[in-house]
Parts: structure tokens; C-alpha cells; sequence
């Protein structure tokens, strides 16, 4: 509002989150680089992203009088959808003496919002079509955790996460799920996506599940998936497991493979974190007590980090522990990779050993982070003018053997290091050993500064405001924004 002196303000904006995803947000050319500059949060999963807040800095009062540009968002379209398209924005903006709160909520402005090559009439979307007929989607879990026993673990299998079919109109959703378990036994046929079972002899099986969706052919209307589980025979005479605790300094801060069971490995440890080591001694599954216990480990280039002895307790477990190292000259080349760790005992003059391993490294890592055209084919480009989107481009590993949640943050400053944009992606779900390549845009304003600017990407277990922690160390890169 012209009459209006706004020396504070805040701006957040709700949308459609199963039909938009906001992709960045950058201050506008109303915000002065002198002022205090708050960034929100990108939430799309809840289809909103939280308040941006500016302030003068002293003796800049009143401040800003005039019309023009506080923030832009950046949508894309994640799928076809016929519907309105309903953006929510609430400001709030401050002088000396008043408040101002002001909530819009409408339709797609289609004189000021331009989303190609969907289709926007009187602010409708009506979106791109369907894609064609496609089957259901099988997936299978195992979501009871490792070691498993002959004749004693029952073990259940997961086919929760499964995909309906769509016959180009609707979702087909899936009438049964069928679970072979790979030993001889009677199937399972069940409209429930879950199912157990006891493995009577011990060897390796593999499980096949197979759904169904009555979708109409020539679509076809099952498919499969396989896992493979490994069932050990129940310990007989001397023996010793190794293994170490189930807490992780990562979120979410548990995890069902801990090494547990012959010769398994664990799961992975970030640098620094404490290390349990467990050593349960039996004879005929029942616990011996009072027997001493050597324990080894050594580091990825198999040197001896520690050679240590510990009593078992009352339950038959010996314990000792130690800290992942993080020496001061090449931290990464000296602790990265697998670790091991052995335990032996001797009972009734016979000795028994077991071993376990874990990967130690950074959990979510980047790499290959540059900028690109945001033009197809993408190709890679240093080079962008101002009023122009820059492509950012990166990959992000996870290392453990569980789900990981992960937020990705790109900031990026101009020459004279102003922030000029930022993008906040996630909550993301990051499959276990998967590596992904990620590709997404920020607009440049047109009140950057012409010169050298530097994008700086940052992996987090949670948004810092929220108490998240970092996964691995700031990655960044350069490029040049010119005259427009």
C-alpha cells in the first residue's frame, strides 16, 4: 500500500500441495540488502511454507513506502489435475504505530502467474492428461529384523508400501496379495498386505510376493517382487554372537541391524560416534557368565585400533565401547570405509569366535554439485544473466542399510555477499545404499549484483531452527551473473 511506511513485515503462502511443489523462494527487489532478512521454510509435504520476515536496520526508519515485489515463489507441477489451483497468502507488515495483517485467498491470477504449457482459463488448471492404463506395483519388505532362527523366529513380511493399478480414469487399488516363502510351504493368498512365518530348517529362501488389480486388460493386472532371508540353525554347544547397539546418532536414531547373529554386519556409523560392542556367550543357547572375552578392531586399512578383555555378565554379554576417530590431517582417507571387529571365547577348552562390520562415513553426502541451463537439454553453464533461472544440480548418497530423513538446502549470494535466493528441499525419505541425482531452479533477481556468485549446498537431519544437525560438510560452487 502506498500510504503505508512498513519498517517490518512477514509474508507465508499456503497452495495445493498435491497438485504444487514449491521449489524456492527468493526476497524481492522491496527488500533492501541492508535489512535483516529472515528465510522461511519450504513445506511441502503440509503445503505451505512458514513465515519470511524482514526488519530495517537502525536509523533506516520508517522504512519502505511504494509498491513492489517482497518475495517471489517458484511452483512446479507435480501431476496431471483438473481443479483450482488456490494460492494462501497471509502478510503481515508493521509502521511504528500500527499492524497490518492482511490474508488473499483465490484462484491463479492467470495476468500474473504463468504455468506452461499447462493450461490456465479464468484461473482454472486444467492440467495435462492422464497417462495411460498401468498395473499395480509390487513391493515387499521385511520387517522383522535379522538374525533369524530355525523352528523359532517368525518373521514378517511387508507389502504395505505396494502401488494400486489405474485404468487412465481411476486408481485401481490391489484385491489380494500373495506371499510364496520359498520353502515348500503352503502359500498365503490374502486380501491383507502382510503375512508371517516360521522357517523350519535353517538355509537361505527367497520370498516372492505377487499382487493383483483388477485393472482391465491389455494392461497387466499383477506383478512381483523378491526378498531373500537367511535362517541359521539354533546354537548348539559353545558359541558367541557379536554385535553392536541399536541407537544411531541419526535420525530416526534406531536401526534393526545391529550385527546380531553369525558373522552379520551392522549398520553404519557417522565420524565421532560412540561404538557398543556386544559379545553374548552361550552354551546350548544359555548364557555363560564370568568368561572372558578378547575383542579386536581394526579401521579400513586394517590396522589395530584396539585389542581389549571384558567379563561376560550375569546374561552371558561382554561389553566394551570406543569412539570412531577423527584425527586432525586427513580425516576422511584415514576413518572412511569398513571397520571390523572380532570377539572370541573360550569354553570348555573350545574356542568360538564371531565378527562384525560396519561402513563409517559421512551418512547423506553430496558431490557433483554445479549449475546448469535450465533450458533443455540442460547443459552445463557458468554463465546466467539476471532475471534468469539458474539450474542447480547435485547427487546425495545415504550409506546406511535404513530409511533416512534428509533436508537439502541451497544458498546462494551474489559478489557482495547478499543472499539472493534459497531453496529448502524435503522432508525427504532416502532409501537405504541409494545414490539420486536431484536437479532444481532459482530465479536471479534482477537486483543482484553483476560479478561472482557462490551457491553453498548443506544436507540437514532436520531445518537448523528446528535443532537439525548437519551430515556432511558444505559443498559449494561458483558461477557469473551478468547485465540482463
Amino acid at each position: 500500500s502506498p500510504d503505508i511506511a512498513i519498517w517490518s513485515g512477514q509474508i507465508g503462502i499456503g497452495f495445493n500441495k498435491d497438485v504444487l511443489e514449491c521449489i524456492s523462494f527468493a526476497k524481492g527487489p522491496a527488500i533492501d540488502p541492508t535489512w535483516l532478512w529472515m528465510p522461511g521454510t519450504i513445506r511441502n509435504d503440509q503445503g505451505y511454507v512458514t513465515y519470511s520476515g524482514w526488519s530495517c536496520v537502525a536509523g533506516q526508519e520508517p522504512g519502505w513506502t511504494g509498491t513492489g515485489t517482497f518475495i517471489t515463489y517458484t511452483f512446479k507441477v507435480k501431476s496431471y489435475y483438473n481443479g483450482d489451483v488456490v494460492l494462501d497468502l497471509t502478510t503481515a507488515t508493521t509502521d511504528p504505530d500500527k499492524y497490518y495483517r492482511t490474508k488473499l485467498n483465490k484462484k491463479v491470477d492467470t495476468q500474473i502467474i504463468e504455468i506452461t504449457p499447462i493450461i490456465l482459463e479464468d484461473g482454472i488448471f486444467h492440467g495435462q492428461p492422464p497417462p495411460p492404463p498401468y498395473g499395480p506395483t509390487a513391493v515387499l519388505k521385511v520387517a522383522t529384523p535379522p538374525p533369524y532362527y530355525e523352528g523359532v523366529t517368525e518373521i514378517v513380511f511387508d507389502a504395505s508400501e505396494s502401488l494400486p493399478g489405474f485404468d487412465g480414469t481411476n486408481l485401481v487399488p490391489i484385491d489380494w496379495y500373495y506371499f510364496d516363502f520359498g520353502d515348500g510351504s503352503p502359500p498365503v493368498n490374502t486380501t491383507t498386505p502382510s503375512a508371517s512365518h516360521i522357517y523350519a530348517t535353517a538355509g537361505t529362501y527367497t520370498v516372492t510376493l505377487t499382487v493383483h488389480a483388477p485393472v482391465p486388460p491389455p494392461t497387466p493386472n499383477t506383478d512381483d517382487d523378491q526378498k531373500t532371508v537367511t535362517v541359521f540353525s539354533k546354537p548348539v554347544g559353545p558359541a558367541i554372537d557379536l554385535f553392536t547397539q541399536s541407537y544411531r546418532s541419526y535420525p530416526p536414531n534406531y536401526t534393526p541391524y545391529t550385527g546380531e547373529g553369525p558373522e552379520l554386519e551392522a549398520d553404519a556409523f557417522q565420524p565421532q560416534d560412540l561404538v557398543i560392542l556386544y559379545a553374548k556367550v552361550t552354551y546350548n543357547d544359555d548364557p555363560v557368565q564370568n568368561k572372558l572375552v578378547a575383542f579386536e578392531v581394526r579401521d579400513p586399512w586394517q590396522r589395530k585400533v584396539l585389542v581389549r578383555t571384558a567379563p561376560t555378565n550375569a546374561s552371558g554379554i561382554a561389553t566394551i565401547q570406543f569412539r570412531i576417530p577423527w584425527p586432525c590431517v586427513n580425516p576422511e582417507n584415514e576413518t572412511f570405509g569398513q571397520w571390523q571387529a572380532y570377539a572370541d571365547v573360550d569354553i570348555a577348552e573350545k574356542k568360538v569366535s564371531d565378527w562384525t562390520a560396519w561402513q563409517v562415513g559421512w551418512i547423506i553426502s553430496t558431490s557433483d554439485f554445479k549449475t546448469l541451463s535450465s533450458t533443455p537439454p540442460y547443459p552445463p553453464s557458468d554463465t546466467f544473466k539476471k532475471g534468469q533461472h539458474v539450474s542447480f544440480s547435485f547427487n546425495y548418497t545415504n550409506i546406511a542399510k535404513i530409511y533416512v530423513t534428509a533436508y537439502f538446502v541451497i544458498t546462494v549470494y551474489d559478489c557482495e555477499h547478499v543472499p539472493i535466493g534459497i531453496i529448502v528441499l524435503g522432508p525427504w525419505s532416502i532409501a537405504p545404499g541409494t545414490r539420486t541425482h536431484v536437479q532444481v531452479d532459482l530465479l536471479i533477481p534482477k537486483w543482484a549484483y553483476v560479478g561472482v556468485a557462490t551457491a553453498y549446498l548443506n544436507a540437514y537431519t532436520e531445518i537448523p531452527m528446528e535443532c537439525g544437525l548437519p551430515y556432511c560438510p558444505e559443498t559449494f560452487h561458483v558461477f557469473a551473473i551478468q547485465k540482463a
